[in-house]
């Protein structure tokens, strides 16, 4: 035995005892010889009662690893409950935007789940777990903008799953796994402008998405994966400037997604997924100048965001700016393949979103005033020129009061905008024309002499722009044929004139073609009014 020396408050020397380093130890070394004994007669007990002698020992010896074949002990269990509580602190640390400590606790969860995995790589719940923290950093690089982390733990991921599916083929899980890698290695690439790479990805992922929704076509998640692939790809292709592939990819995302909106109408996200991705091909037919599969798909779009609403209205508020300015594109597409009342009728349905978006507004909020009222001064101009055309000149008029009104009040908002300025000369003309149309040649001269009160100080300021002298020449070649009518000849002459002089210094400009037959007539009346 060992003895030591203490001193005590009164100076005197005591002695105790204690035990020798040897027996203090001595519950380990008969348990590690317990061990050495148990390994030897493994081979000779029968059954697996030997197995359960060292894995017995080994976990009373606090070493949960040392041995593959043994079963999960009270410390695996242990170390699997710690993997998990770790994981699931890194996802809320993630979900908070916490980036850093979410990293540090996927590496207190790499750790264990390493340990575990080792332990038993044949075991597939160890090892998906493994996989799973791989994948989580993976995700966690992306986001913190390591491309290059992000792949390689990504391909740490690939690397157990190549070998999990060398076991087990058929596993489900498993290729469900291998799916999701190659989806996650392809947007990785994708964010980073590697189209080609990306579709090297995305293309057997797709593949291999559609093996596994043939064997599990009631779980949902396996429809919105093939369809998100399929998007996917689609978005490459569109970057790539292939707009047929996209085309292809996105028509594929919304064959799918038909389907499974169907098989599951209660899910309002279904039906976002589909009025987006109309929209999106509406725009691609429209780039490819297939104006009427354009309109097509933007109708669609617009039908389906109501089935949306009317399941789920608490997303109206979100979709509304959206739809606006969708009806306003399908209503120009409408113009231009002359559906006019169809166009009309799109443009209306974006006039009452910005009349009640500008009813909500407060007066400070200058900048969103501003865009309610351009977009219905524009809106309402679309259909008093459309109603102009059909010769419905007292609708056409009412519908340019309310576009002249729009911009008086975008004046007054930003008057130091000239846009403004032009853009009511230009109603002030349209007015004029209605008026005239309508009988009313007091009103038509005072929107012509509109015209030129608020389109001369342009040409001041702006002589280089020749619109501005266009509308002053429309605008007197109109008072100047009013005045004839009149048969005030000296007046109309004077208006005539003017507007020949400018008709003639702007025949070298783009407005040459739209002032050439206006400029005939005027030259002719001139002639007949000096004879």
């Amino acid at each position: 035995m060992e003895n030591s020396e203490q001193t005590g408050s009164s100076g005197f020397t005591r002695q105790h005892w204690t035990r020798p380093h040897w027996t203090r130890n001595r519950g380990k070394v008969i348990t590690a010889g317990l061990l050495a004994t148990g390994l030897l007669v493994w081979g000779f007990v029968p059954g697996n009662q030997g197995l359960a002698l060292v894995c017995t020992v080994a976990d009373n010896l606090g070493k949960p690893y040392v041995l593959s074949d043994c079963p999960p002990t009270r410390l695996d269990i242990e170390t699997a409950r710690q993997l998990k509580d770790y994981t699931r602190q890194a996802l809320e640390s993630r979900d908070r935007g916490q980036l850093d400590q979410a990293f540090d606790k996927l590496q207190k969860a790499l750790t264990l789940a390493e340990l575990l995995s080792q332990k038993n790589p044949d075991n597939d719940a160890w090892q998906q777990d493994l996989a799973r923290v791989y994948s989580q950093i993976g995700n966690l690089e992306q986001r913190r903008g390591n491309a290059l982390l992000a792949l390689a733990a990504l391909a740490s991921e690939q690397e157990i799953i190549r070998r999990a599916l060398a076991r087990t083929p058929d596993s489900l899980d498993w290729q469900a796994d291998h799916r999701d890698n190659l989806h996650r290695k392809g947007e990785i690439y994708q964010a980073t402008d590697q189209w080609d790479k990306a579709l090297e990805l995305y293309r057997p992922a797709i593949e291999l998405a559609g093996e596994i929704l043939a064997r599990e076509p009631d779980k949902i998640g396996n429809h919105f994966i093939l369809t998100a692939l399929h998007n996917k790809t689609g978005e490459v292709h569109e970057s790539k400037g292939d707009l047929a592939a996209a085309l292809l990819s996105y028509q594929a995302a919304l064959d799918g997604g038909t389907v499974l909106a169907a098989t599951f109408p209660e899910e309002p996200r279904l039906l976002y997924s589909q009025y987006k991705l109309h929209s999106t091909i509406g725009h691609l037919y429209e780039q490819q100048d297939n104006k009427e599969a354009a309109i097509t798909s933007y109708e669609n779009a617009l039908a389906t965001a109501r089935v949306m609403i009317e399941r789920a209205p608490q997303l109206k508020s979100l979709l509304l700016a959206n739809l606006s300015l969708l009806h306003t594109m399908t209503g120009d597409l409408q113009r231009d393949q002359d559906h006019p009342d169809d166009a009309a009728r799109n443009f209306q349905a974006a006039i009452d979103f910005y009349t009640a978006e500008l009813g909500n507004s407060p007066a400070a909020d200058k900048a969103s005033r501003e865009n309610n009222l351009h977009q219905l001064f524009a809106l309402q101009h679309r259909i008093g020129n459309i109603r102009s055309d059909q010769t419905d000149h007292q609708t056409a008029l009412t519908h340019f009061e309310a576009a002249m009104a729009a911009l008086q009040e975008l004046r007054e908002l930003a008057p130091e905008n000239h846009l403004w300025s032009m853009a009511i000369y230009t109603v002030h003309l349209n007015l004029g024309e209605e008026q005239q149309a309508l009988g009313d040649t007091t009103a038509a001269l005072s929107h012509f002499q509109s015209v030129v009160s608020n389109a001369d100080p342009l040409v001041q300021n702006e002589p280089e722009e020749p619109a501005h002298r266009a509308y002053i020449a429309f605008a007197t070649y109109y008072s100047g044929m009013i005045l004839l009518d009149q048969d005030q000849k000296t007046a109309a002459r004077a208006q005539l004139e003017q507007s020949q002089t400018l008709m003639l210094a702007l025949m070298n400009s783009d407005w040459a073609d739209d002032l050439s037959s206006n400029l005939m007539e005027v030259e002719s009346i001139l002639s007949k009014l000096g004879s």
